[in-house]
């Protein structure tokens, strides 16, 4: 499914391409965390301080980590085992990245949080007056989608709806596809990231693609076959006719 995403395909050669796979990292190792993993946690703290070295965009995954949080707290009844347990994983995470970036301040000089600081204004820069919230809220998540492939959205419904089957979500039920998807439209709401949400939103595009394409494995091969076809034929047109891919 990968191979043929129009979003990671049509920005080459670009540095964009990695963004997906820090995601999925960042999201494989706060999971592992709060199943009970200090090992996973002391991990995602690393994985954050490289985060903030290459893109401050992805620190808007903490909105996943929020919600499924939230969804923890609630499937365990708000119990104080539980509270204690996401803050020992906030606590190692956060440690963890901010021990590494004091140590490369000390070795370097460099300023995180004055780069932070940097990154919001240049943000606000480009953040022309024709991009308002509203314009951006209501087709930031149709250029999204398109970079996805548009054969991806009928396996996305069809994934989240038969969530419960789904082994690899068995011991959170299918709250993890869908708090993905609301993690889209928290950050497409927020107006944190807006505009050119083919590529910046690209280390968004495992909340879709993975749950599409295990849906896709629960088909015969003509099926696929006919899927990655359609996929195919989209990225050609897109990379022929669409200006947003152009330098």
């Amino acid at each position: 499914m990968y191979a043929v995403l129009p979003g990671l395909v049509v920005f080459l050669p670009a540095f964009d391409q990695i963004y997906p796979m820090l995601a999925m990292l960042v999201i494989f190792a706060w999971v592992r965390a709060t199943e009970g993993s200090a090992i996973q946690a002391v991990m995602l703290g690393a994985l954050v301080f490289v985060v903030t070295m290459m893109a401050w965009n992805l620190l808007a995954l903490g909105g996943f980590a929020v919600l499924h949080a939230v969804h923890l707290l609630r499937r365990e009844r708000f119990a104080k085992a539980a509270w204690l347990r996401l803050a020992m994983i906030a606590s190692i995470a956060s440690g963890v990245a901010i021990g590494l970036h004091a140590v490369l301040y000390l070795l370097t000089g460099y300023d995180a949080p004055a780069s932070f600081v940097r990154a919001l204004a240049t943000q606000r820069a480009i953040a022309l007056p024709d991009r308002t919230w509203a314009l951006c809220a209501g087709l930031d998540p149709l250029y999204f989608l398109l970079a996805a492939g548009l054969p991806l959205l009928p396996l996305l419904a069809w994934s989240l709806r038969d969530a419960r089957e789904w082994s690899f979500v068995s011991r959170s039920g299918p709250a993890l596809a869908w708090l993905g998807v609301a993690t889209i439209l928290l950050i497409d709401v927020s107006g944190l990231l807006r505009a050119e949400t083919a590529r910046v939103w690209l280390f968004l595009q495992p909340f879709v693609v993975a749950p599409a394409a295990l849906a896709l494995s629960r088909v015969g091969r003509a099926q696929r076959a006919t899927v990655f076809v359609l996929q195919w034929l989209i990225l050609v047109v897109l990379v022929a006719r669409v200006p947003f891919i152009e330098p």
